[in-house]
């Protein structure tokens, strides 16, 4: 007992700054008049805006008392969430690690005593605020959780890494003890029964953890560690990716924090791609990733970008996606449809050289309090990749070509997770559908039923977005929001013949696809794709309307009357007809989308007691060439 009471005492002392110690000096700011751009290689092009605003990040450090090592400046998580207790504050350790050991002709701070005063505190605060079980906290002082435990153990993976590597003078005793709170955390991630439940709900929390953990190998031998970091590997190959494909995120599919699941990887592959125990189960988990993406993006025609089935998503709304760095493209071919090519990387590159050297040394002041004002995860890139892989145009020509809705123009392929979610992909001759249903893992961000429609000439024309009023569905009498928002029971057929949805991926067999659910008493919906459209029948008591979210380029014709839509794009002609005298469509008014060259724009169908309504492509009509309207 005299023992633990000795030891606390010596804890607070620890705290205590001593009487008259002197006072931090500042970091002074860079001095951009001899700072050249040229010194900075293309993986460091991140790095010059960082430098310019390193002083205030670093001179922000709290210097004393029980918060001595905390940042007290709000720029890399919500300002509300910016607490002495939130160990994701503690991951800018790893900016002040980066500039303090990157010898480079451009960083004045390598070295720089000012510099490392703050980075020891910072990561001796990093220590004392773990829980004893390996865990840290985020929202809350007892809030032992899988996101700061994972992120938390990849920065101080990246920070350690910096300073065993860099050799610049630094506290010897501390970076041992910060090593075995490294060790700790990975134990409790790779054993801890709530972080093991958490990770099969937000899988990129845990997957910092490959990086982390093949880097403290890399440095300090072990022998418990490896075999426990082999078994969780596994186990999270199978358990944090749905049989569907896709990573779970709040427990269902998100294309925008699956991004932040790559990035990790990004990190990590370069160190793991030789290990023959989990190499090959990250390969194989990366191509199930890019078989579910395949399906569930569509190209955008003019523009080298996707529109993607948003709608499913329960933590983001990204509908528009991009080309961008896949980490193993080179080994996972599917994978290269969506990847920026060499020639693009390297245009890319040019680009942000130009626009730092019309900005250079004047950035405006850095967004104090703000949530993603100063993030620095740019020190992955910065620090450790100097020629990622990209494709050639040709590769990934390739690998477009062999999207399924390209390579092939008749099949339905369904994907079941048995959560339950079920995601329906239907190609015939003129469209290429993809239907959602099953539970709602986030009520009033998704949005189930028909989530995307697109055409190989016209492109994407009907596409729901998460948290939005643009989402496909029926809103029934005095409700606000589609039936669709909600879980959506669907009942398959194909050709009369039911079909039961099986765990996994698979093509389903020829014939046409008939989809049916109720949206509650006497009310039925049922949707049939045949190979020339899509019939829509609803049988509902009293009024409702019928919402379709329209996208199209701007500039396209659009030509309606009450009971008929009509659009013409790329020579294609998109058309919603509607079968009943006494139902009426009617437009929202239309909004651009940034840097798309599309527009949104919502088509409502007002109906009483029953409507029936085609969706087809076709060839032009001489009524299709009035300009559409404003």
């Amino acid at each position: 007992m005299i023992t633990i009471l000795r030891q606390s005492l010596l804890a607070i002392l620890a705290l205590i700054p001593a009487q008259g110690a002197a006072a931090w000096p500042d970091v002074k700011a860079a001095d951009f008049k001899s700072i050249q751009l040229d010194k900075f290689s293309d993986h460091e092009l991140e790095v010059p805006e960082m430098l310019f605003h390193f002083p205030q990040i670093a001179n922000a450090v709290n210097e004393k008392g029980k918060d001595r090592g905390f940042l007290d400046l709000a720029v890399n998580r919500e300002p509300k969430d910016n607490k002495p207790y939130n160990a994701r504050i503690m991951e800018m350790q790893m900016a002040l690690a980066y500039f303090y050991t990157a010898e480079r002709p451009w960083n004045p701070y390598c070295g720089d005593p000012a510099v490392r005063l703050r980075l020891e505190a910072m990561l001796n605060r990093w220590t004392r605020i773990q829980n004893p079980d390996g865990r840290y906290a985020e929202y809350s002082s007892e809030n032992w959780s899988l996101a700061p435990t994972g992120f938390g153990a990849m920065a101080a993976a990246r920070t350690l890494d910096l300073l065993v590597e860099g050799g610049q003078p630094f506290d010897a005793g501390l970076l041992d003890k910060a090593r075995l709170s490294l060790r700790r955390a990975l134990a409790a991630l790779f054993t801890h029964p709530d972080l093991i439940k958490a990770s099969r709900i937000y899988s990129n929390q845990f997957s910092g953890a490959y990086y982390a953990s093949a880097v403290y190998l890399k440095h300090w031998p072990d022998k418990e560690l490896p075999s426990l970091f082999e078994r969780a590997s596994a186990r999270a190959i199978t358990d944090d990716q749905s049989p569907a494909g896709f990573f779970y995120e709040r427990a269902g599919a998100d294309f925008g924090y699956s991004g932040v699941h790559e990035n990790n990887l990004r990190a990590a592959w370069p160190l793991l791609r030789n290990d023959p125990a989990v190499a090959p189960e990250l390969i194989d988990s990366h191509q199930r990733w890019n078989e579910w993406l395949s399906y569930n993006s569509v190209p955008i025609p003019g523009d080298d970008a996707y529109a993607i089935n948003a709608g499913v998503q329960t933590r983001t709304n990204l509908a528009i996606a991009v080309p961008h760095t896949f980490v193993m493209s080179e080994v996972v071919p599917i994978s290269r449809a969506m990847a920026n090519t060499r020639e693009a990387y390297r245009d890319a590159l040019s680009e942000k050289r130009r626009d730092l050297a019309r900005q250079w040394g004047k950035w405006p002041a850095l967004k104090v309090p703000g949530s993603s004002s100063y993030i620095p995860t740019f020190v992955h890139a910065a620090a450790g990749e100097t020629a990622p892989w990209h494709p050639t145009v040709a590769q990934r020509e390739a690998a477009r070509h062999a999207l399924p809705p390209i390579a092939r123009d008749q099949f339905t392929h369904q994907r079941h997770d048995p959560r339950p979610y079920t995601f329906t992909f239907v190609r015939r001759p003129t469209y290429y559908a993809a239907f959602n249903s099953g539970k709602i893992e986030a009520p009033g961000q998704q949005a189930y039923g028909l989530g995307l429609l697109w055409n190989p000439a016209f492109g994407p024309a009907m596409q729901s977005i998460p948290k939005s009023p643009d989402r496909w569905g029926t809103i029934l009498g005095k409700n606000t929001t589609t039936f669709e928002q909600s879980d959506l029971n669907a009942k398959f057929l194909i050709e009369g013949k039911t079909i039961d949805p099986a765990e996994g991926a698979r093509d389903l067999s020829e014939g046409e696809l008939e989809i049916h659910y109720t949206l509650g008493k006497g009310v039925d919906k049922q949707i049939n794709f045949t190979n020339d459209g899509i019939t829509v029948r609803i049988t509902a008591p009293g009024a409702f309307q019928e919402i379709l979210p329209l996208l199209c380029e701007k500039d396209s014709a659009l030509d309606m009357s009450d009971n008929q839509l009509q659009i013409l794009q790329h020579g294609v002609l998109f058309r919603i007809q509607v079968a009943e005298p006494d139902a009426k469509i009617q437009l929202s008014k239309a909004f651009d989308l940034h840097g798309a060259g599309l527009q949104r724009q919502q088509a409502v169908i007002r109906a009483t007691d029953r409507l029936t309504y085609r969706i087809s492509f076709g060839s032009p009509l001489p009524s299709a060439h009035k300009p559409a309207a404003p």
